[in-house]
């Protein structure tokens, strides 16, 4: 993927860091002529337990423009980009010790603000060297004016078709880039459970991903053969009903893809939500990886990705591939869940408050076809059973 960002800011996060990583970067902010602004604080993670080097920096030299984000991991590292330290997860292994590098989508405030914010860490050190320009050569940028007006549409809901109609030039030049912005701005889905009562298992569900330290061999398989029990609804709100943790939700692809969409930092809460038709081809390699909390993305841009592990869950209408090729027998958790007998009622009345006449005038002869394709499918199952019993014989 080309890396296409019309600036020279960019953020930057580097774990396991030693400190020597600390005083060069100090040093590196001092005496680098073309660093306007550099701000770098020493973060643990949410529950202390991953240490990292968060920061932004800004330069004053377009040439930087063009530079891809290995190139400036390489300048932040220094005389230190060549060094290999043990990897805690895997003994007598190593890992390159490098910076994640990626342009910056908001402002450079923005960035600032969020390194070492007060809601993320308590008494974390802090360096920063320069200061946060108000403008560039006395007048704002194209771009500037650009991503200002990106996220004024973004935030008053204006589709993304008519926000690239508005900006043709950065459209053509520059579409990913806008694409993220708008993605980052626009406002979040309203919560579905604000109107609507949760069931009891959803209620259960929330409060374990909300007060338990995820496990670290654990994976949920939420089962539910019958459908309809508000597996999808939870899923798409859970980060509305759990809002002090990060959630991660998706549906099931490749791992390649679903690699590529793991954020770098990881996630607190990991769901999928499969679709039927896709269950029985599930990425059970990838969903593994995330749950140990090391993930290879060998799309676009290559790089490992290692983080706390989190809880993870799957949404399924079948019950999932079991043997030794798929999941050791410890990751399994089976959960079914039911609706009382007061929320089916509730339910079943809703469902019939909410059927519109012109659907309802086709259910009948819907309602038969379904019933004539479960008597084939059942025939067909005893035809195959009768094939196999002969074959064996």
């Amino acid at each position: 993927m080309t890396y296409n960002i019309p600036n020279n800011k960019f953020v930057f996060t580097l774990h396991n860091w030693t400190p020597a990583d600390w005083e060069h970067l100090k040093r590196f902010s001092k005496e680098n002529e073309h660093v306007a602004y550099l701000k770098v604080a020493q973060e643990t993670g949410s529950e202390g337990e991953s240490p990292h080097l968060q920061g932004c920096v800004y330069f004053n030299s377009r040439t930087f423009k063009k530079q891809r984000p290995s190139a400036i991991s390489k300048l932040l590292m220094g005389p230190n980009k060549n060094v290999c330290l043990p990897d805690p997860k895997n003994p007598g292994m190593y890992l390159k010790h490098h910076y994640h590098v990626d342009g910056m989508r908001g402002t450079l405030q923005e960035a600032a603000d969020y390194c070492g914010a007060m809601f993320k860490e308590q008494g974390c050190k802090i360096h920063e060297q320069g200061k946060i320009p108000t403008t560039q050569q006395g007048r704002r940028t194209d771009h500037e004016e650009a991503q200002e007006k990106i996220i004024e549409a973004a935030k008053a809901g204006t589709a993304f078709d008519d926000v690239k109609l508005m900006l043709p030039r950065f459209a053509d030049q520059s579409l990913e880039w806008m694409r993220n912005l708008y993605l980052q701005h626009r406002p979040q889905l309203e919560n579905f459970f604000d109107h609507n009562p949760l069931y009891k298992w959803q209620k259960d569900l929330a409060t374990y991903l909300n007060s338990k330290k995820p496990d670290p061999r654990k994976i949920l398989f939420v089962v539910d053969i019958e459908g309809n029990l508000g597996k999808t609804k939870f899923a798409l709100n859970a980060q509305h009903l759990i809002p002090d943790k990060d959630v991660f939700h998706c549906t099931p692809k490749d791992g390649k893809s679903l690699s590529s969409l793991v954020p770098d930092d990881g996630t607190d809460i990991f769901l999928i939500d499969s679709p039927r038709k896709v269950q029985y081809d599930l990425p059970y390699d990838f969903i593994e990886e995330v749950k140990n909390g090391f993930v290879t993305n060998t799309k676009y841009q290559c790089c490992k990705k290692e983080f706390k592990v989190p809880h993870v869950v799957v949404f399924m209408n079948s019950h999932p591939q079991f043997g030794k090729c798929i999941l050791s027998k410890d990751r399994y958790v089976i959960i079914e869940p039911s609706l009382t007998p007061e929320e089916r009622l509730k339910l079943e009345q809703q469902e019939e408050e909410e059927q519109d006449p012109y659907i309802q005038q086709f259910m009948e002869r819907t309602i038969a076809w379904q019933e004539e394709r479960e008597v084939h499918n059942e025939e067909r199952q005893e035809e195959r059973a009768a094939k196999r019993a002969r074959t064996a014989q």
